[in-house]
């Protein structure tokens, strides 16, 4: 519980942000203690003087309507993590659910008939339109244990940018970060035939906070003002949906993991529950820069095959498929262009170390970091060549968004001597250091980083999306 005595709802979504990680603790003790917090929080804050962040009305129904069943959701939530048996899970669950039903919890979000969404799948196949669809009926054995998915039972996963149309790279790399960015991979662009709703949890608490704030009239900021409510109210719920599992990527073999019991629940009553063709979701993955593309995930269950319907008919209705294309990010570390860059960084690096061991600068000279970027730069380089990618993702977002802030010092430079004052006071290294470090910075090390970047960021997997020959499978 927070000693500030300035707490208010803003406050209290933004701390308890998605998804969460339970490090060393088993999931049970990662959810009482993380329900413990929020439940105290919110009850600090209806406890004495309201905050002017919403109306006070909105603190007196968080009072008197909702705080009792955020306790009640969150007891039920942690009662179901001390059964063993299914039956009695799944029996608890729907009782869980009703509460939360009837309390008007959930968002049905609509995605609306012409959206565009992207699949991939590790591996170059070969792949058709079928084979990068759900699991068909007669492989449906293959199904494994995903978090909104269970196993003999498909589930079409789809990833999806909400609220505006991005470029086709960006949704082929928001479904290439959530599938663990494999080295080569099949991707497909989705085009949505009718309007689909699902369970709309695929907005974070921020979101809502930034949608309300800046709402430029009432109607706007009271339906933001319900939106809020419900994600308070379900928030419990979602924190057991979005656990994330720690790396993934080094065990990906595991066939089970601890958190996805609750997602899988909640997709089994999905099944049952016509209202919706699924759930949108958060990115739950534990790496940070992705969580920062908010990214949108679709899970739609296949709910009607059979012998004789190896596809979900409806999911069939619902969507027309890109032809498949195969991506080999090898062949792009690996381009005469790629390492032509990435030995001149070398070079100038070797260089760049002479000077400062000549010169014996103090360790903390700014001209030690542009050392540290250019081997930074081939560390991360070699790691993606190796197929580690994923590794090195969230170090590579951080550290290039840093060089971009210091070649734009440079370029408004004229001297070494005038950049050095912006970062250092100390004695320059020589008399040509603009044209023998800094020039050779921007015009060497900068254009790698731009070309890894590029690759990162997958822009190659646009260009064939500009003539898109949308089928049914």
């Amino acid at each position: 519980m927070s000693n500030e005595s300035s707490i208010n709802v803003h406050d209290i979504i933004r701390r308890y942000s998605l998804p969460i990680s339970r490090k060393n603790q088993s999931i049970k003790e990662c959810l009482k203690s993380c329900y413990r917090d929020f439940y105290l929080d919110l009850k600090e804050v209806v406890a004495r003087d309201y905050p002017d962040d919403f109306p006070s009305d909105f603190y007196n129904d968080l009072l008197n309507k909702y705080l009792s069943k955020i306790n009640d959701e969150c007891s039920m939530i942690l009662n179901i993590l001390k059964l063993d048996n299914q039956d009695h899970q799944l029996k608890k669950f729907d009782e869980l659910m009703r509460l939360l039903v009837e309390n008007n919890s959930f968002r049905a979000d609509k995605f609306e008939k012409g959206s565009l969404m992207a699949r991939i799948r590790p591996g170059m196949g070969p792949y058709d339109r079928k084979n990068i669809f759900h699991i068909p009926f007669t492989y449906r054995e293959r199904s494994s244990s995903q978090r909104f998915s269970i196993p003999n039972n498909p589930c079409l996963y789809l990833s999806a940018y909400q609220g505006f149309k991005p470029h086709n790279y960006e949704m082929v790399k928001a479904a290439w970060i959530e599938c663990g960015m494999p080295s080569v991979f099949t991707y497909c662009i989705y085009e949505l035939q009718n309007d689909i709703y699902v369970l709309h949890f695929g907005k974070s608490g921020c979101d809502y906070l930034s949608e309300y704030d800046y709402a430029k009239d009432e109607d706007k900021k009271r339906e933001r003002l319900e939106a809020i409510i419900q994600y308070l109210l379900s928030f419990p719920m979602r924190a057991a949906c979005h656990i994330s599992v720690e790396n993934k990527s080094e065990q990906d073999r595991i066939n089970c993991y601890e958190e996805y019991l609750f997602p899988q629940l909640l997709m089994q009553w999905l099944q049952k529950n016509s209202k919706f063709d699924g759930i949108g979701y958060q990115g739950a993955s534990s790496n940070l820069a992705q969580r920062e593309l908010y990214i949108g995930n679709l899970a739609l269950p296949a709910r009607n095959i059979s012998a004789e319907n190896e596809y979900d008919p409806y999911l069939k209705k619902c969507f027309k498929l890109s032809k498949p294309q195969v991506k080999d990010l090898s062949k792009d570390l690996n381009s005469d262009e790629m390492i032509k860059k990435i030995k001149a960084v070398e070079i100038y690096s070797e260089k760049l170390e002479q000077a400062l061991n000549i010169q014996d600068v103090p360790p903390n000279h700014p001209y030690i970091e542009l050392f540290s970027y250019c081997r930074s730069l081939h560390q991360i380089y070699s790691k993606m060549v190796d197929g580690n990618i994923c590794t090195v993702y969230e170090e590579f977002v951080s550290i290039y968004e840093t060089v971009q802030t210091i070649d734009t010092e440079i370029e408004n430079c004229k001297t070494a001597e005038e950049w050095i004052c912006q970062n250092d006071s100390r004695k320059l290294l020589t008399e040509v250091d603009f044209e023998n470090i800094l020039l050779p910075f921007h015009n060497i090390v900068i254009p790698a980083y731009k070309e890894l970047n590029r690759i990162f960021y997958l822009q190659d997997c646009g260009s064939f999306l500009k003539e898109m020959n949308f089928q049914k499978i």
